[in-house]
């Protein structure tokens, strides 16, 4: 027999404390003085996501030049949904960067980054793991990746489908190496079928170089 639920909750007005006798079905729903109601989560945000094994992150070990303008095709990092038409999405979650070296001047640079607007031919997988977020070993994921020194085909290196990804990084001492960039991407890119997703460092002078990380959780999605 299916469970009853009965939700008594005020609409306007303000909620004062309110005390129900022990054999009442009717239960007051949490409102705050607005009549908006409360809640907490029940688990971290991404818990579900990443318990499933359907999230992944992959990274470069050699750190790549920085760009210095918007590029085309050059990337440091990208990864490729090997999915066929109607297979799984990949959503972005995070992005990182980390300055492997700096030359001798200070630097401010922020993350780029590249979505695919047309099917492109499947890339060869370059010499770089994926990881599962949880640590499970059960990968069965499509996804290939490219490093800098790989090219992105022309239908996808294209200026305009480059952009800025978080906020910029200013460094305040010369010729030091380890700062980290961060962008929260939290699903706002959404890589599908046949696409490319790529990432750079914009910099703002020759000598910098980083290693990047991409996150990304692989969904069946009905795409608009």
């Amino acid at each position: 027999m299916p469970n009853e639920a009965v939700i008594l909750g005020k609409v306007r007005g303000l909620n004062p404390d309110e005390i129900l006798a022990s054999n009442n079905n009717e239960e007051q729903i949490k409102l705050s003085g607005q009549g908006d109601q409360l809640f907490a989560m029940g688990a971290s945000v991404y818990q579900e996501n990443v318990r499933l094994g359907r999230t992944y992150w992959t990274n470069n070990t050699t750190p790549v030049a920085a760009v210095i303008a918007m590029p085309t095709t050059a990337i440091n990092l990208a990864i490729y949904n090997n999915e066929p038409d109607g297979g799984r999405s990949y959503i972005i979650q995070r992005v990182a960067a980390v300055a492997g070296a700096a030359g001798a001047v200070l630097y401010q640079a922020c993350i780029i980054a590249c979505l695919g607007q047309v099917r492109e031919a499947i890339p060869a997988m370059a010499a770089m793991t994926l990881k599962q977020a949880n640590g499970g070993g059960k990968n069965d994921s499509r996804a290939r990746v490219t490093i800098g020194g790989t090219a992105l085909p022309a239908g996808t290196g294209v200026a305009t489908n480059w952009f800025c990804l978080g906020s910029s990084q200013v460094t305040s001492t010369v010729s030091v190496p380890g700062w980290q960039i961060d962008a929260p991407v939290n699903g706002r890119f959404i890589v599908s079928p046949g696409r490319y997703f790529a990432v750079h460092v914009l910099g703002s002078a020759v000598g910098l170089t980083a290693t990047m990380n991409i996150y990304w959780t692989e969904k069946q999605l009905l795409l608009g």
